[in-house]
This record gives structure tokens, C-alpha cells and sequence, in this order.
């Protein structure tokens, strides 16, 4: 008999902070727009699904899950002017594009990646993820776009051909982040293996894995489990696409807290974005697990705690396919500011959305 127990120790709470959260408070500053097929140095400027800031330069890399179909798979630099307090579409220039190369020194081909995360280290190199097209992975790249290494992805999250394990088609590492002291690269994703349960319906949640790596050794240090909610809607999907899943995460304190991300989808309702604080600490570590359960043991397992931050919806805009954020610099307030960012599919119908926000403690 196999069972397994999840123990639920997930609280949400619509006010933002508590006197132990760095994030006492959250204000929206603006929004900038780009529409669909915009172009740079002859690349339509697209499918934009992570982000991430270079303090020295004071620049940010937004890499495009293109799968290297319209052009070579690539990461944008991106100039977001945040010196008046606010973003705006004047806010936001595309200065550069970089083409990366694989193990061989070759543009990725076609349909072969689909690159979905991107972090800077602190010695200036990128991590990027890839969720799909194939098996995942995670690289490291130079600024250059010059392939470095991979990191090891464990087995149990590889697809096999039977499709009886393994990350879902599409619902890899859509999120990548770095701990502040930059000893720590938490991959995430989207959706339950195979293995480890449903994908999320509007009756089901799914267990999502975050995937912690000390970037000393470059291995996995532990597992935890994250409950991605439910599609955010009750309405009839049975003819239309629906979805529900963790997107992004973004570390911010080196005692292993995060935000995360999560984006729902129906065609009646639209996107509807949550942003959660989550606090891993005390989560069961299930890295010696292949599968959520015991074939022979009860196995009580405890995910990691989470508390609404912001629902998007009732900031008055409407927001497209958000998938990435970072934080960027400090604002002339002495705010810090926090920039999330939209795949838009590459889809007429959306754009690519940035948003921005300002974090007072």
C-alpha cells in the first residue's frame, strides 16, 4: 500500500509582512510595455521568461524561451531607468543581445532548449535553466554567452521515454534563483513530477520540488516541497486550456526564504498572478525520495510554509503571462525596487509586460 501524508502547515494572509519579514511593504510604481514583435539588431524581442540584475553594471539580463526557432536562442540587456521613482515605457531600452552556445561552441538548434530561468553569480557568471525540448537542464554560461558547465540534474527528474517519471512536458525549471550570499542556486518546478502526483486542476494542488544547490561543490544539498494552489477559478475548462503553477522564485534572505510566483490561467478568466512568501527551513528534505510516497512506511511530509504577499488582480491593470523578477537597485526614496516581467508568448494578442515595485522594511 502506498500512502502518503502531507501535512499542511501553508497559512496565507493578505497583508503584506509581519515584524520578522524583510517585506513589510509593497508599492506598485508603474508599468512599461513592449509590444509584440518588437526588434533588436534584427531578433523580435520576445518570450521573455526570467530576469535578472547586474549591480555593477547596473544592467539586466531577461533571457527568451524561443527555442532557438526564430532566432538562436538568446538573452536581452535591458537599461530600466528607475531614477525618477517610477517606471514608465520610456523607463525601459533594449541596449544588447547575446546568442548562447552549447558544449560545442555552437548555437543551440532548433527546438532543442527552451530556456526558462536566468540568475547572475556573484563572479559574473549566468546560470540559465532549460525546461523543456529534451531533458532539463541548468548551464552555465559567461556574460558573453560561452558555454561553461552543467550542473548535475538528479535522475528522478528526468523524463523517461515511457513517460512514467520525470518532469511534465513544459512544466520544468521555469524558476531559478540565488541565495544573497551567493553560495546557494535554488532551482524550481512548475508543476508535480510524474511520479509525485496531478498537475494542478481547479481540484487538485500539485507538489512542486525546489531543487537547492551549494554552487561550491555544484551539488544538491536538499529537496523541499512547495503546494502550488489550484487553478485560480472554478469555471468550465473542459474546452479551453487551464493552468496553475509556480513560476518564479526569488531568494532574499540567506536563511533559505523566498518569494514565489504563481500564475493561473483559463480562457475566461485570464491571467490571474500571486506572489507568495515561503520559508523553506522547516520543510522536509526529500532529496532521498523518488516519488512522494512510501511503498512500506507512512511518510510524513512537510512542505515548505507560505503567505499570500500580493494578489496582481486588485492592483487596478491588467497583467499579462508574468513569469520573471528580480530585485534591482535602491530607489531614490531609499526604497529597494523589485521588477517582474512577462512572457508574452510571442503572441500578438499579449505583450511584454514589466512591472515595478518598491520594498520598504
Amino acid at each position: 500500500m502506498i500512502i502518503l501524508s502531507i501535512v499542511h502547515v501553508c497559512t496565507t494572509d493578505a497583508k503584506a509582512g509581519n515584524e520578522n519579514s524583510q517585506l513589510a511593504h509593497i508599492k506598485f510604481i508603474g508599468q512599461a510595455v513592449l509590444p509584440t514583435g518588437y526588434r533588436f539588431n534584427d531578433t523580435e524581442v520576445g518570450g521573455l521568461s526570467a530576469i535578472t540584475y547586474d549591480p555593477v553594471e547596473d544592467i539586466y539580463f531577461a533571457v527568451s524561451d524561443d527555442r532557438s526557432r526564430r532566432q538562436p536562442a538568446r538573452f536581452y540587456r535591458l537599461e530600466i531607468d528607475l531614477s525618477t521613482g517610477r517606471l514608465t515605457n520610456e523607463s525601459v531600452k533594449v541596449t544588447g543581445v547575446t546568442f548562447l552556445r552549447n558544449e560545442s561552441n555552437q548555437f543551440y538548434k532548433p527546438g532543442t532548449v527552451d530556456f526558462e530561468g536566468i540568475v547572475l553569480s556573484k563572479d559574473g557568471y549566468l546560470f540559465v535553466s532549460s525546461e523543456g525540448s529534451g531533458k532539463p537542464f541548468i548551464a552555465k554560461f559567461s556574460k558573453e554567452g560561452k558555454f561553461i558547465t552543467t550542473l548535475h540534474v538528479p535522475d528522478k527528474l528526468l523524463p523517461d521515454e515511457g513517460e512514467t517519471k520525470g518532469i511534465r512536458n513544459n512544466f520544468g525549471f521555469e524558476s531559478l534563483t540565488l541565495s544573497p550570499d551567493g553560495h546557494r542556486l535554488t532551482a524550481a518546478v512548475e508543476n508535480a513530477l510524474v511520479q509525485d502526483g496531478p498537475q494542478a486542476t481547479v481540484k487538485n494542488e500539485t507538489l512542486c520540488r525546489l531543487i537547492i544547490y551549494d554552487l561550491g561543490t555544484e551539488l544538491v544539498i536538499s529537496e523541499k516541497v512547495y503546494i502550488a494552489d489550484k487553478i485560480f477559478s472554478h469555471a468550465n475548462i473542459h474546452d479551453g486550456r487551464g493552468l496553475n503553477g509556480l513560476v518564479e522564485l526569488l531568494s532574499y534572505t540567506d536563511d533559505f526564504k523566498y518569494l514565489a510566483l504563481e500564475r493561473s490561467y483559463t480562457d475566461k478568466t485570464g491571467h490571474i498572478l500571486k506572489l507568495y512568501g515561503i520559508d523553506t527551513k522547516h520543510g522536509t528534505d526529500v532529496s532521498s525520495l523518488d516519488r512522494l510516497s512510501n511503498e512500506q512506511d507512512r511518510v510524513t511530509i512537510v512542505p515548505v510554509k507560505k503567505r499570500l504577499i500580493l494578489n496582481f488582480n486588485e492592483l487596478g491593470i491588467t497583467t499579462d503571462n508574468l513569469e520573471g523578477m528580480t530585485f534591482g537597485p535602491k530607489l531614490p526614496d531609499g526604497t529597494q525596487s523589485m521588477i517582474f516581467i512577462s512572457d508574452n508568448n510571442f503572441n500578438p494578442k499579449q505583450v511584454t509586460q514589466l512591472l515595478a515595485f518598491s520594498i520598504r522594511q
